[in-house]
């Protein structure tokens, strides 16, 4: 696998998942106590698809990520669980928490805070991950 394609798979997350559905999933568990941080924009069919991520702190955990994501593309985020099993976290889009206690979380008027972060819960490969539509976001995931 050469060097560049290894960054943007594998240590920055970004992967095709067909035309319109790409997938981000930071490799923030198991790459290297040194890599905390990485960021990358590649070009889709339907544009540019930027994405970064930040592990501010292991503990607590403390992850960021941020995503810009052009009109007529999802993305499934996959934003990775702390390696200590049964970890409490919450995730914020901006001053919206969008995550608590193992579900969404709903507002009223809206739906779901964070109105474009869909109400799907999935989980995978030990992350909670959250289907974003077009838009720029920045998540805060906290354990």
């Amino acid at each position: 696998m050469p060097a560049r394609s290894f960054f943007f798979s594998a240590v920055a997350g970004v992967e095709p998942n067909g035309k319109e559905l790409w997938r981000i999933a930071p490799a923030v568990v198991g790459v290297s106590e040194q890599v905390t941080e990485a960021a990358a924009t590649v070009w889709t069919p339907k544009g540019s698809l930027s994405t970064g991520w930040q592990l501010h702190s292991r503990e607590p955990w403390l992850l960021g990520l941020n995503a810009s994501v052009p009109v007529g593309l999802r993305v499934v985020a996959a934003l990775p669980l702390p390696p200590a099993s049964g970890a409490k976290c919450s995730i914020a889009s901006g001053a919206d928490r969008v995550w608590q206690d193992g579900s969404f979380v709903a507002k009223p008027e809206t739906g779901v805070a964070g109105a474009a972060v869909t109400r799907e819960r999935r989980f995978a490969d030990g992350a909670i991950a959250l289907t974003l539509e077009s838009g720029v976001y920045d998540l805060q995931m906290r354990c």
